[in-house]
C-alpha cells in the first residue's frame, strides 16, 4: 500500500468515527477575555485503539539523530509504518523554551530570533 492510500484509509477511517464539521471563520478585534473552566469537546468520545498500554505517543530517546536526506526524515525506532508522512516538523529554538550547557543552535538561528520580538 502506498503512502496515498494508506492516507486514504486512514481519512476514512476517521470521518466514520468523528463527524465533520464545517465552521465560517471570521476576522474580527478581540475586546473581551474570559478565564472558564471545563473541558474542550468535539461529538462523542472515540477510545484510541492501540496495542501498546499506556501511551499512545513515542519520543525518540535523548541524544537520538534525526537524519535529512532531501526532503526524507530518518528517526531511528520511530514507532511509524514505512512511508506514513511526517506532517509537521518544527525546529526548536532556545528563546521558546529552557537553555542550558546542552542546549544548543546555530548562530544563524540566535541572529534571526533576536529581530523575532
Amino acid at each position: 500500500m502506498n503512502p496515498e492510500q494508506s492516507g486514504e484509509r486512514c481519512r476514512q477511517r476517521h470521518t466514520s468515527i468523528v463527524p465533520g464539521a464545517t465552521v465560517t471563520v471570521t476576522r474580527g478585534t478581540l475586546t473581551e477575555k474570559a478565564v472558564l473552566d471545563g473541558e474542550l469537546g468535539y461529538g462523542p468520545e472515540v477510545p484510541f485503539l492501540v496495542k501498546a498500554q499506556g501511551t499512545i505517543t513515542w519520543l525518540p530517546a535523548p541524544g537520538t539523530t534525526i537524519e535529512l536526506d532531501g526532503p526524507d526524515v530518518h528517526v531511528a525506532g520511530l514507532d511509524a509504518i514505512d512511508g506514513t508522512p511526517v506532517l509537521d516538523i518544527k525546529p526548536y529554538m532556545t528563546e521558546f523554551g529552557v537553555t542550558g550547557s546542552e542546549v544548543r543552535q546555530p548562530e544563524w538561528a540566535t541572529e534571526l530570533m533576536r529581530g523575532y520580538y
